[in-house]
């Protein structure tokens, strides 16, 4: 039996509009108005014609809904759109999602909610800072001050945290009466504003704080020592307290102690190491070195502090392999690019003969140049790399360098060698 053409066109619509949720534009083309007979087949067209699509659609659909009602603060709304955006988006494209749901929850006084989203999208987007904020936000509203400091920790230790963290991170230690802690945090702070004068003036009445409590401290833990002298923690205590206070001799004396009752820890090692190297025993510094990268060969820290070893003792292809790989594993790790920088500069200096300073020795420093430049955008790694730069400006080739050098791209002589190996 023939059927007319707009009643299947209407057919049509009708099982689109089921398969598609009513949500999808469905677009259908049918022919002219005519009878189809014969077997002949209906020509139309379906602009969403798969499933695929119509989630797509739909998740676009509740995105767009669910951020009208937070920007108009309906945030009672919000949790409804956004709960099918987390359900359907398979493809982590809505990973902000997170943070509006929970500030959304936040604000209507549900922070046992929020905390579960921001938990889920740790797990859905773990590299996304703005969780790891939206949560030491919710917790410092809880006055949580403990666990806000470790989602802190967390963005510095990712090389994400920003200069509004870092205050948060300071005052946090300040209310804590943790002075070291603070002192550190504001340490960062002063290489990141170093115009700031409240910085400055918080670190001058922080430092003699930390120094009585530092020898009230060292004092109890000698006599201690003094008593029992085969005591682990208390030499690792007191090794840790000599470093930072700046007596490496001390410290590396008394973790080499530390290291023969327990050779094992590599935290200790790490310390050792620090303080070999201060004291320019760059050999020792890279055995402890090696024993940390053993129980962990991605510890970028290490991997940077071996850099810097092997470049006072002039193997300069051997940093400059330690850096990279520190790179190959965060490439966003300021403080590796800061050493590639150092590498080059010290080798620059090594190799220009005195009071001349050649084409090659200027291509050298480009290259050093170029990595601070790369530090720079980095705020942990910012202010020492705006200073190295502008230390080197003098020293890059200029124009009538290159013209002079047409046919030199590289540095050459047996000293540079090494950089194209």
């Amino acid at each position: 039996m023939v059927q007319p053409v707009q009643k299947r066109c209407g057919f049509l619509r009708e099982l689109a509009g089921a398969v598609m949720g009513g949500i999808a534009t469905i677009v259908i083309s049918c022919g002219s108005n005519r009878e189809l007979s014969n077997g002949q087949e209906l020509d139309f067209k379906i602009s969403a014609d798969s499933t695929t699509n119509a989630i797509e659609i739909d998740l676009k659909r509740n995105w767009n809904f669910g951020m009208e009602n937070y920007k108009n603060r309906r945030y009672h709304e919000v949790p409804h759109f956004f709960w099918r955006v987390i359900e359907m988006d398979s493809s982590k494209a809505f990973v902000d999602v997170y943070s509006f749901l929970a500030n959304a929850y936040a604000q209507l006084g549900k922070p046992d909610s929020a905390l579960l989203v921001y938990q889920l999208g740790h797990q859905a987007a773990p590299d996304n800072p703005s969780l790891y904020r939206g949560m030491a936000h919710l917790y410092l509203a809880e006055d949580r001050k403990a666990e806000a400091i470790a989602q802190y920790r967390k963005m510095m230790s990712m090389h994400v945290a920003e200069e509004n963290d870092y205050r948060r991170l300071s005052e946090l230690y300040l209310a804590t009466k943790d002075t070291a802690n603070a002192i550190e945090i504001f340490e960062t702070l002063r290489e990141l504003v170093p115009d700031d004068l409240q910085i400055r003036d918080k670190l001058s009445a922080l430092y003699p704080v930390q120094k009585n409590h530092q020898l009230a401290d060292m004092r109890h833990l000698e006599l201690q020592l003094q008593q029992n002298p085969k005591d682990p923690p208390t030499m690792l205590a007191l090794g840790r307290m000599y470093y930072h206070g700046g007596d490496f001799a001390k410290c590396a004396e008394t973790l080499e102690q530390y290291v023969a009752l327990a050779p094992d820890d590599p935290y200790s090692r790490e310390y050792l190491g620090e303080a070999y190297a201060e004291i320019g025993r760059y050999a020792e510094a890279i055995t402890q070195f090696d024993v940390v990268l053993d129980e962990n060969p991605e510890h970028t820290e290490v991997l940077v502090l071996m850099a810097r070893c092997y470049q006072q003792m002039q193997e300069w292809s051997t940093a400059r392999r330690f850096a990279h790989r520190a790179l190959d594993i965060d490439d966003t790790y300021g403080s590796a690019y800061l050493t590639l920088g150092r590498i080059y500069e010290a080798a620059a200096r090594h190799c220009q003969p005195k009071n001349v300073l050649s084409f090659a020795d200027k291509l050298v420093y480009k290259l050093a140049y170029q990595n601070y430049e790369r530090a720079s955008l980095h705020p942990a790694s910012h202010a020492e790399a705006r200073r190295q730069m502008k230390k080197l400006e003098p020293l890059l080739p200029r124009d009538d360098d290159y013209f002079a050098n047409k046919n030199q791209d590289r540095p050459d002589g047996d000293c540079y060698e090494w950089i194209y190996k």
